[in-house]
């Protein structure tokens, strides 16, 4: 396993996207080299319903080639690889399958939320979603983050349906220490500093707390990422995640002493303890 040349993939989308006279042929192409082969990752046979759901979650939309820079570079494979090699043995991780994509750069929220970058993390294999330009040290944060996921999932055991808000919560916070202890503040996310001056814990109380034990990971996006018309604030379960990771966190646990820490543990020594 490890990182799949998805660049070749990404040549053979080029080349026949610029043959495909018509949008719906553009999508067919797409659908074709880069959807049909990551069908088995997600463990379904309907390249056009993943199509939709990874575009949804950030792929380039098939109504343009990829950039020429991805043509071009060979850099961030090598990047991913190195770091992927160091994070597993350091944190004796699972061996997982990493797939580098081009990032839909015209979404705004991606671009001004996410830097340009997200990733998907399933209990084999990761999806990174990025820009061709994007800094070393950026992709690096980015694969910390996501196959820091990959490791907790192997430590708990939990399926997707079974794991609740409070371990979806816990598993962000962990993810983004995991980027501190490995880069640095300067490379951590931007939701973890989000409402260091705003924050008002009784977000956490009103819409967190009663659904600390809501299993199914489908069901926690709006706490995790907000919610504008149920009044959820943007990134507040990724925030309290952090904060709550933060505030429960021993200096001398490292990373991977924390990796089977229970998510009920590090809240019971947080600030987010019950009142």
């Amino acid at each position: 396993m490890g990182v799949v040349r998805t660049d070749r993939w990404l040549r053979m989308y080029a080349e026949q996207w610029e043959k495909a006279e018509s949008l719906t042929e553009k999508v067919n192409v797409a659908r074709k080299t880069l959807i049909r082969p990551l069908c088995d990752v997600f463990q379904t046979k309907d390249a056009q319903a993943l199509q939709d759901h990874l575009l949804q979650a950030g792929l380039l939309h098939p109504d343009q080639p990829p950039a020429p820079q991805w043509l071009e570079r060979e850099e961030p494979w090598r990047i991913v690889a190195e770091q992927y090699r160091r994070l597993r043995q350091k944190w004796t991780g699972p061996e997982v399958k990493i797939y580098l994509l081009p990032i839909e750069e015209r979404n705004r929220f991606l671009s001004e939320q996410l830097g340009g970058k997200m990733g998907l993390t399933l209990p084999e294999a990761v999806i990174l979603f990025i820009h061709p330009a994007i800094e070393e040290e950026e992709l690096r944060a980015l694969l910390t983050h996501e196959y820091h996921h990959c490791c907790r999932l192997f430590q708990t055991k939990v399926t997707e349906q079974e794991i609740t808000l409070l371990e979806s919560i816990v598993m962000e916070g962990l993810a983004e220490h995991a980027v501190k202890e490995e880069l640095g503040t300067e490379r951590m996310a931007v939701w973890t500093r989000y409402y260091d001056r705003t924050w008002n814990r009784d977000w956490f109380e009103q819409w967190l707390r009663p659904n600390l034990d809501l299993p199914d990971r489908r069901l926690h996006y709006r706490y995790l990422y907000g919610d504008r018309q149920r009044g959820i604030p943007l990134w507040l379960g990724y925030y309290c995640g952090f904060r709550l990771v933060a505030t429960a966190w021993d200096e001398k646990a490292s990373t991977d002493r924390l990796l089977t820490c229970s998510a009920k543990e590090l809240l019971t020594k947080s600030e987010f303890h019950d009142r």
